[in-house]
């Protein structure tokens, strides 16, 4: 009999036609009494997001070295009513973890991460879900990894504080794990982890991956199969790299490097994913799409080539076609169908320190350049940094009259900036790490989040945030949203498409801040079709004999 771990992957959202999109601001007891009202009227609308990747590749990686193991992957755990319940037939004596992906489970009406609060807005509801996940599963362990742990990592085992861990942390989970996941994996479940990457407080044992996509990190083949419940013709996300090698000073992710998937294991997956699922399209989740002409290259060549077409999104630097303007018409030519632009910011100064030099006036051309040459055939979105040193409430204020007078983007998504404080931690970004040399002079989180520089403090940028919303409201051409603020992210598109819309349809749903009714109701059935496939497939009866059920692709 194999040893069985159990993965719970989701993104977090409650969002409703009350929240969306003018709440993000208000008081935190005004926040709690509209979610609990939303949840009452059951006005909630989930977000059609697609899947999110990291658990996956991490399966992957198990399912690739230790055959004496199987993983089963639950994912959109969230939105399964009574799930203590549905996960019951999963489990036998066999169960050894259960693993929980904390990176899009954070709540965004609880604010502070280290709080822990997850996808609940009160520590003692995430507590109780667990209590009652545990009292289902009294003989198995629980382990926590994903970008949540990076906040914990650094407080309590990089800067040593002498407060407690979160009780739900504390209390229920044996295990938790910092930094990518797809070698350490194997490693514990080998008991083969090194000495010196294990930590241990409050009974809580932390697994350190000093990795990056510059030291070791890999990028493996994906082999989806029935286990993952992929339904005919859905856009799949992919990873064609690790990390990212420009190093722009706001970002918390692997900015040390890249590695990039060999082309004969690339051309592989399209044609594996082809021909038993009949996938098409995808979500590529690299950091930067086109970090290098080299790359874009290889995919060209690969994709190209292929016997079917594809199609794709993904994130991409504007900055990159000024130097490589043949590098845009290989990714329109290869199937592109959306980018997700970097623009941070149009004040010149503020973005040479974050590490976006070219002029604003060349990015501006930049994206009236690729409107111009695409038209509707891609969807465009510029993503913008509120706050960010050497802008002003001046120069931002300029950047929201060019938004307003321009008629190239189909979004505008902005975030109001983010640094933490000093810690020498894997995962800060150049901003918190060295805050004093940026002009940061006060950054604290009691008894609110709250940050200031020479130039701006973070009460400033939400009010200069609400003129944005303001001055962009009416819009003819482009819809203003917040970082996942809206039901219709960009990152919903390949969701749409995998229900049968076309590229327009999508984009159209993509650009109304409100979900209908009938998209709202097909991605709750999409749900509901995944939570049955993947029960009949890795149900275990109470005898706790496997009832393997061999399914068709359809």
């Amino acid at each position: 009999m194999k040893n069985r771990i159990i993965f719970l992957n989701d993104i977090f959202d409650v969002k409703n036609n009350t929240m969306v999109p003018k709440y993000q601001f208000v008081d935190t007891d005004k926040k709690k009494n509209l979610l609990e009202t939303s949840k009452q009227s059951g006005e909630t609308k989930y977000t059609p997001w697609s899947r999110y990747i990291g658990p996956y590749l991490v399966a992957q990686s198990i399912e690739d070295n230790l055959p004496e193991w199987e993983v089963v992957i639950i994912d959109y755990f969230t939105k399964i009513n009574n799930f203590s319940k549905y996960i019951r037939s999963f489990i036998n004596e066999d169960t050894k973890y259960i693993a929980i992906s904390s990176t899009f489970l954070h709540n965004p009406f609880s604010h502070r991460l280290n709080l822990f609060n997850l996808w609940c807005l009160t520590h003692e509801d995430i507590c109780k879900w667990f209590e009652e996940l545990k009292l289902v599963a009294p003989h198995v362990e629980f382990i926590i990894g994903g970008g949540i742990i990076d906040t914990i990592y650094k407080t309590h085992i990089v800067e040593k504080t002498k407060k407690p861990l979160p009780e739900v942390l504390s209390k229920y989970f044996s295990y938790a794990f910092h930094g990518y996941g797809e070698d350490v994996i194997v490693d514990f479940l080998k008991d083969e982890v090194s000495k010196e990457n294990i930590f241990e407080k409050e009974g809580v044992i932390f697994i350190n991956e000093p990795k990056l996509a510059s030291s070791g990190a890999k990028v493996i083949r994906m082999k989806w199969n029935a286990q993952h419940s992929v339904q005919e013709g859905e856009w799949l996300p992919l990873e064609i790299s690790k990390g990212c090698r420009f190093g722009c000073k706001f970002c918390f992710y692997d900015t040390h490097g890249t590695i990039i998937k060999e082309k004969n294991i690339l051309r592989d997956e399209f044609l594996r994913n082809y021909e038993h699922y009949g996938v098409q399209g995808y979500a590529f989740i690299d950091d930067t799409i086109n970090d290098s002409i080299t790359k874009i290259d290889m995919l060209y060549d690969v994709i190209t080539n292929l016997p079917f077409k594809v199609e794709w999104i993904s994130y991409a630097r504007p900055d990159m076609f000024h130097k490589y303007s043949e590098m845009y018409f290989k990714m329109k030519d290869m199937g592109c169908r959306g980018m997700f632009f970097g623009v941070e910011s149009l004040n010149h100064e503020a973005g040479k320190i974050a590490g976006k030099g070219l002029h604003p006036d060349k990015i501006k051309e930049i994206l009236r350049w690729t409107k111009e040459e695409s038209g509707n055939e891609l969807f465009h979105l510029g993503s913008f940094i509120i706050g960010l040193p050497g802008e002003t409430e001046e120069s931002l204020m300029k950047t929201a009259q060019w938004l307003c007078d321009q008629r190239c983007l189909d979004k505008a998504q902005y975030e109001i900036l983010f640094v933490s404080d000093n810690s020498n931690n894997r995962t800060n970004n150049v901003f918190s790490a060295r805050n004093n040399i940026f002009g940061f002079e006060k950054v604290t989180w009691n008894p609110e989040y709250y940050w200031k520089h020479k130039t701006l403090d973070s009460t400033q940028c939400k009010r200069i945030a609400s003129q944005w919303e303001a001055i962009m409201e009416n819009h003819p051409t482009t819809v203003l949203e917040r970082h996942a603020n809206f039901n219709t992210s960009f990152w919903a598109y390949p969701r749409m498409r995998s229900f049968g819309l076309d590229h327009y349809q999508a984009v159209s749903v993509s650009l109304k801040g409100k979900l209908s009714n009938d998209i709202h109701k097909r991605n709750m059935e999409w749900i509901k079709t995944f939570h049955d496939r993947i029960q009949k497939i890795n149900h275990v009866s109470s005898d706790h004999r496997r009832q393997r059920v061999v399914l068709a692709r359809h």
